[in-house]
């Protein structure tokens, strides 16, 4: 009979079976994450980060951004994201990718989203300071509204785990 470990779905900690409560943190355990060995070298521990999801999260942050404050100006003319507006689509697209990736991740993935939102922080802030030309904000004003971003996608990602995990548990096995 294959050895069982069971994934606490609060820390991410690794239990044996027998365990009724993760040795980590304390939390309950649901048997719903029990994996076999050869399935469990597949998972990828909470404190490790996978550079390929930072990558995929900012592509998508990249492509998303660049819709929406750089082609989407130049068609609609009365369209002008310069400014609060242009940080505030920036978080919204940052929040919607911490979202979705999350969500299709295996395991906790709420650093991925927020590492590319803050290399996408690096593009989004000279941008935003060079197309500013009725609503001209300072550099401190451009970091923080970043930062919050930032933090806001982390929000995001950890929606998106919830909403990720719970469409795990109720799909057939």
């Amino acid at each position: 009979m294959p050895k069982r470990t069971i994934i606490c779905s609060v820390c991410g900690a690794r239990n044996p079976d027998s365990h009724t409560r993760c040795s980590a943190c304390g939390a309950k355990l649901d048997t719903s994450f029990a994996l076999d060995d050869h399935n469990l070298a597949e998972t990828k521990d909470p404190e490790d980060i996978s550079w390929r999801w930072v990558g995929v999260a900012t592509a998508l942050a990249f492509v998303l951004q660049t819709a929406l404050l750089v082609i989407l100006p130049a068609l609609v003319s009365a369209y002008d994201p310069q400014g609060l507006p242009g940080l505030g689509i920036s978080t919204l697209v940052w929040f919607i990718v911490g979202v979705v990736v999350s969500a299709l991740t295996p395991g906790k993935t709420y650093f991925e989203p927020a590492i590319a939102a803050f290399l996408m922080s690096f593009l989004t802030i000279p941008y935003l300071m060079n197309i500013a030309d009725v609503y001209p904000m300072s550099l401190l004003a451009y970091v923080v509204g970043c930062v919050l971003g930032v933090m806001v996608t982390v929000l995001g990602a950890v929606m998106g785990d919830k909403w990720g995990n719970r469409a795990q548990r109720s799909s057939p096995a």
